[in-house]
Order: structure tokens, then C-alpha cells, then sequence
């Protein structure tokens, strides 16, 4: 399959969207990934590519959510109520773009869903509060440009978390082509406001922040911000150890992030070079290789270990 994309139901079922010769496809687990129910193929939606899916569970058929997208036509929110089997179109944003990034779904503690779109150079923030039936779109908006690049409009894989107290991170964009012109989101009153805090360093190296947009929340309640430069392959971390009332930063050479997910008070990421890493100590700690891959790994779907 091409644009796959995972969500976790809960510590043992996990959903996969992805396309495949002329079907958007949903495939699901129950056991973790160790085998697979029949794949529910969707002719109609078939030009749609998948961008982004979330699981709402539900004892009577989950509520599945899907962001597809029609290159130089609309990106949209597709609603299953009943599992996968069936979907609604209830939000689309008409578009010229030939090409969309991969964004998220993000169910927050006080059962808002959050997501975000990157349309024609505009990014918005998006919520709804019923359940994915209806979106409000005025979250936040901000009309990217880049003094180099142009309409730097496909450098935008993102992702959102939630710190304590309504603290909401996440949405990196690009406003020029330095570091310093790079901010990623902060709000912290539930995603009623929104403002931007620079993602790195002032430099010149002139890089897009292409690879690796990241946030991640430790147990021991360390929110960071993760992303790779690539005019040098420099990750930076921009971290927070007070609920993001201020952010420090550190950056290592030589490691082209991709993707990232926690587990505990450790973070595990995969980079463009086909390889894994852990690092133990966000602060002060180097990264160790733990496994080299086949292809990059674009998505880390987490479970809980179990006794």
C-alpha cells in the first residue's frame, strides 16, 4: 500500500489507511499486528490520498476519521461511524495543491479532536467537539512563505500533543528559510489561542525542516519539540520542563530525523538512513543505534506493556 498511515484503538487493536490500485484500503489487528482481519476496500474513494487516521472507540463500531486528499481538487475529512465500512464526507477545503503533507488526529483528555490542514500555503488548525461530525476551522491560521523556496507548502508533517492544564503543542510552519524563521505552536488554554515560539537557532545555514516534525511528551512530564534542518542533517530538541512556560534547546549533528514516539522517559525515533535510535536522556543524553531498516520509518504506533 502507498500513504499508510496507523492509529492505536487501544493496547491491542490498531487501524491501518493507506491506497492501493484505485482503493483507499482500511486494515485492522486486534492482537497487536500479529495478524490481520480482510482489508474493507473502498472503490469511491479510491482518489483520495490518505493523509492522516484517528480512532474514536465505541462498543457499537468505532468512529474512524480519515484525511484524504485530491491532488488540484480538495483536501477533506471522511467519518465512519461504523468501524470502516462506510464513510462521510463532512469537511473538505477546495485546493490547486498537487500535493499534501501527513498530519494527525489528536483526541484530547476533555474529548476535543484536534487536527490541522496545510492548504495552498495555509495552515489552520481544526477541532470538533461532537465526535468528527462537525469542524471549527478558526483555531488558528497563519499564511506561510519562504524568501527562498517560494510557497513552501509541502515541508509540514505535524503532529500535536497535550501537556497539563490545557497545554496544547504542535503544528510546526516556516515563515523563511533561516532557523529563526521556524516556529512550531504553543496554546495553552485548550486551543482557544495560539502563538509561535522560534523552533531553532538563529544560523545560516538555510534549511527546510522537512524531516522529523515531532512532539513528544516524557512520563516524567518533559514536553519537546523535534525536528532535523536539512541543509545539515542537525536535529534540534526544544524542550520544556515547566509545562512550556519556557524552552530550552540543544542540537546533535548528523541525525536526519523522521519520526518519533515516546515510551516512558525514553524516545525512540527513526531517521532518512533507515535507522532506529533511543535516547534515554532528552537533556544531556547521546542517542544509541538499536536497529538499522529497510526503508525509513515514517509512523511509531506505541502500546503499553503488559504483565
Amino acid at each position: 500500500m502507498e500513504n499508510t498511515r496507523a492509529c492505536k484503538r487501544d493496547n491491542n487493536t490498531v487501524y491501518i489507511a493507506g491506497n492501493e490500485a484505485g482503493y483507499l484500503i482500511i486494515v485492522k489487528s486486534n492482537d497487536r499486528g500479529i495478524t490481520w482481519q480482510n482489508p474493507i476496500e473502498h472503490s469511491s474513494l479510491g482518489d483520495y490520498q490518505v493523509r492522516a487516521i484517528g480512532c474514536i472507540p465505541k462498543s457499537d463500531g468505532d468512529i474512524i476519521l480519515l484525511q484524504g486528499f485530491k491532488a488540484n481538487q480538495e483536501w477533506a475529512i471522511l467519518r465512519s461511524d461504523n468501524g470502516g465500512l462506510s464513510f462521510n464526507k463532512v469537511l473538505y477545503i477546495p485546493t490547486t495543491q498537487s500535493w499534501a503533507p501527513n498530519m494527525y488526529f489528536y483526541v484530547s483528555t476533555w474529548g476535543e479532536i484536534f487536527s490541522s490542514s496545510f492548504i495552498d500555503g495555509e495552515l489552520r488548525i481544526i477541532s470538533s467537539n461532537d465526535l468528527g461530525l462537525t469542524w471549527n476551522i478558526k483555531k488558528y491560521q497563519y499564511n506561510a512563505t519562504s524568501t527562498m523556496y517560494g510557497n513552501d507548502n509541502q515541508w509540514h508533517t505535524l503532529r500535536i500533543i497535550e501537556g497539563d492544564n490545557g497545554v496544547l503543542i504542535g503544528n510546526i510552519y516556516m515563515k523563511g528559510d533561516l532557523d529563526s524563521q521556524s516556529f512550531f505552536l504553543f496554546s495553552p488554554n485548550r486551543g482557544v489561542t495560539w502563538q509561535g515560539i522560534p523552533l531553532g537557532q538563529s544560523s545560516s545555514n538555510r534549511g527546510k525542516y522537512n524531516n522529523g516534525l515531532n512532539v513528544v511528551r516524557l512520563a516524567n512530564g518533559i514536553i519537546a519539540v523535534m525536528c532535523c534542518n536539512t541543509y545539515n542533517n542537525t536535529l534540534h530538541i526544544r524542550y520544556s520542563l515547566d509545562n512550556g512556560n519556557s524552552w530550552a534547546i540543544r542540537s546533535l549533528a548528523n541525525y536526519p530525523l523522521v519520526s518519533a514516539i515516546t515510551t516512558q522517559n525514553t524516545v525512540i525515533f527513526s531517521t532518512s538512513d533507515n535507522k532506529i535510535y533511543r535516547l534515554t536522556d532528552i537533556i544531556n543524553g547521546s542517542p544509541t543505534q538499536v536497529a538499522t531498516t529497510t526503508y525509513p520509518i515514517y509512523d511509531f504506533v506505541g502500546f503499553e506493556a503488559t504483565s
